[in-house]
């Protein structure tokens, strides 16, 4: 059992030096959800209205699209 351990912990630097010798840096991570706050757009918050409100834009602007074509 011991020299598996230590032929883990061998295998584990080697791998970690390996990483370490690629020179790749690590990205920072947010620490808590605070800092993701700020990288929100402000959106509206997801609601049946606004949602109602969305698909109805949509109909309007291909009905409006349809009739332009009708027209040409």
């Amino acid at each position: 059992m011991r020299d598996s351990t230590l032929k883990y912990k061998e295998q584990y630097q080697k791998r970690v030096a390996n990483y370490n010798s690629r020179g790749m840096a690590e990205e920072p991570k947010p620490k808590a959800l605070f800092d993701r706050k700020d990288d929100k757009t402000s959106e509206e918050p997801y609601t049946i209205e606004n949602a109602l409100q969305e698909a109805f834009d949509m109909i309007k602007e291909h009905n409006e699209r349809l009739l332009e074509e009708r027209r040409k």
